[in-house]
């Protein structure tokens, strides 16, 4: 049973993260907010997309359309911005309830809980309405979630559909995301095992499908030649693409060896405070992730490098993620308040919170309960 204390700290998080979503319905901005709505609102208005408009993200005005097409038959312009916000904070609030349920499964439901908790609070840029940067990771996250589902629920076919869907809709939200297919495949070859082929060939024949409606639905008003010279004159037109090759890598090569450096130190300073209070690998790892916050919050308060700068918080997760060890769920405890529900076995219960990430993709243990 949950404790007084337990129950008192929930309702707590629950009322800092309505104030912080509240905060960034009425009072967020940003370039790129206002770029998504008027990219939107001439879509809706009738231009077509990669033919009467050049902007290099343009697919990803999808989910706006959506929404703005009936508010402005209804109320035009008027409150367009809040509706959108709002909007954008109820899907990204039915991602975040979607991984509680995904999680639940592994981990437990009060890690499940954190864990959602965590993102729902975690956004890309301080933008809540449907723009091409939180859309790819809400579509990301929902292909992530829905092979876990695949995999630890009895692989049925309809998760792997739907992660390819997902996948189709990452790649509208932001094109670059098309790396991410190879990868997936090769994910799919090392966990389907000898059905490995039939998972591949689902998969890469539902993402061809997507781009083969999609293509069409351009080429009902515009030819594939003038496509082509459409995508041509975009990728010109784009600042982004003006610093060549071998600048991008130095950039990056510099960037990363920067976050590399503050990463370790803070590593550092959690291996030597762990090894004088003898804590485990476990708590090692969340005093890595206390100290990353402490120097995300430094560079954003006292530097005041705004919102984007850094974010070594979110590299040091998922690296604490990568380098805590997998338990089987053999060797997990029960969790007794489930046992009714799934039998004497119980669900795995929570490991420790940076091991989510690592965890999440592998296949349960012949122990591990039905789902």
């Amino acid at each position: 049973m949950e404790t007084k204390k337990s129950k008192t700290l929930n309702l707590f998080l629950i009322i800092l993260s309505v104030l912080a979503a509240l905060k960034m319905i009425f009072f967020a901005v940003g370039l790129d907010e206002e770029y998504q709505v008027v990219m939107s609102y001439r879509n809706c208005l009738g231009d077509k997309l990669f033919l009467e408009m050049w902007e290099p993200h343009q697919s990803s005005a999808f989910l706006c359309v959506l929404a703005m097409k009936p508010y402005l038959k209804l109320f035009g312009t008027t409150g367009v911005i809040l509706y959108l916000r709002l909007y954008g904070t109820l899907l990204h609030l039915g991602v975040s309830v979607y991984l509680y349920k995904v999680f639940r499964r592994i981990v437990g439901k009060d890690y499940a809980w954190l864990l959602a908790l965590i993102y729902f609070n975690t956004i890309p840029k301080q933008i809540m309405l449907p723009e091409f940067g939180i859309m790819q990771v809400w579509f990301y996250t929902l292909l992530s979630l829905f092979l876990i589902q695949y995999y630890h629920g009895g692989r049925k076919a309809k998760y792997l559909i739907l992660a390819a869907a997902a996948l189709a809709l990452c790649v509208l939200s932001y094109p670059s995301c098309l790396i991410l297919f190879p990868f997936v495949i090769i994910c799919l070859a090392r966990l389907s095992g000898k059905d490995k082929w039939r998972d591949m060939g689902i998969f890469t024949l539902v993402c061809a499908l997507c781009a083969a409606g999609y293509l069409g639905m351009l080429f009902t008003y515009t030819s594939p030649k003038e496509l082509l010279g459409t995508l041509s004159y975009i990728v010109k037109g784009d600042a982004s693409h003006s610093f060549s090759f071998g600048s991008k890598i130095v950039s990056f090569l510099q960037k990363g060896v920067y976050e590399a450096a503050v990463w370790a130190g803070c590593l550092l300073t959690a291996t030597i405070i762990a090894k004088w209070k003898r804590l485990d690998r476990g708590m090692r790892n969340c005093l890595t992730i206390m100290l990353s916050c402490a120097v995300q919050l430094f560079y954003w308060i006292v530097l005041n490098t705004g919102y984007e700068a850094l974010h070594i918080h979110l590299i040091t997760i998922a690296a604490a993620g990568l380098c805590t060890p997998v338990k089987s769920a053999s060797s997990l405890p029960v969790q007794h308040t489930d046992t009714a529900r799934h039998g004497a076995s119980g669900e795995s219960p929570a490991l420790h919170a940076a091991s989510d990430e690592n965890m999440a993709l592998h296949e349960p243990s012949e122990s591990a309960p039905p789902h």
